[in-house]
């Protein structure tokens, strides 16, 4: 099982800022914002904290991040009953590492993913298969024995193309936009009753 980054663990407080606010508050030019939001490396309507984390935030913000960072409903359960199955889960993200081990740790559950596959890490970022296919390698599992929970058009794309299903989460997009990206259903959280069988 792998899973993407973001909102698909946990909800973070969203502020919507414009791209000179995002530039502001990363400490870089609108138009060096604008590219890493066209490399897929920061999305278009991006957190400022983990925004400013990404490029290096002073520590201080830290602590207003971790308080901001909530885990998504039925998350705790659904990691309970893949570690019950014996399911090796990976978490891939375009999120720099620092995200993504600053949301595993503050959620406390870093020990349940064998492999963090980080975008900026590898030769290609989603919507390139690549890091899908790299979860895949990590973790010694086929493709078609594999689901993917994304919540971004970028992170559907690379799972698809790398051939996993995907299971979309709703936050930033809607349920009917995942499905639309490629992702087979969407849901608002862990606990949906539809989502279980789809993963048994």
């Amino acid at each position: 099982m792998t899973a993407g980054y973001d909102e698909t663990l946990a909800y973070l407080e969203t502020r919507y800022l414009t791209l000179e606010q995002l530039a502001e508050a990363a400490g870089l030019t609108p138009a060096r914002v604008d590219e890493l939001i066209e490399a897929g490396l920061a999305p278009p309507h991006s957190h400022l904290a983990t925004f400013a984390l990404t490029v290096s935030a002073p520590v201080n913000g830290r602590h207003e991040v971790e308080a901001s960072i909530e885990p998504v409903r039925g998350l705790a359960a659904l990691l309970e009953w893949a570690r019950a199955h014996d399911l090796s889960m990976a978490l891939v993200t375009n999120a720099p590492r620092v995200n993504a081990e600053l949301v595993l740790d503050t959620l406390g559950v870093r020990d349940n993913f064998v492999a963090v596959v980080i975008a900026d890490e590898l030769a290609n970022g989603k919507p390139h298969p690549l890091p899908y296919l790299t979860a895949l390698d990590r973790l010694d599992v086929p493709a078609d024995r594999a689901v993917a929970f994304e919540d971004s058009r970028s992170g559907v794309r690379s799972a698809c193309a790398a051939g996993i299903a995907v299971l979309g989460m709703a936050g930033t997009l809607s349920r009917g936009e995942l499905v639309a990206a490629g992702a087979c259903d969407g849901f608002d959280h862990f606990d949906d009753p539809r989502l279980r069988p789809m993963i048994e």
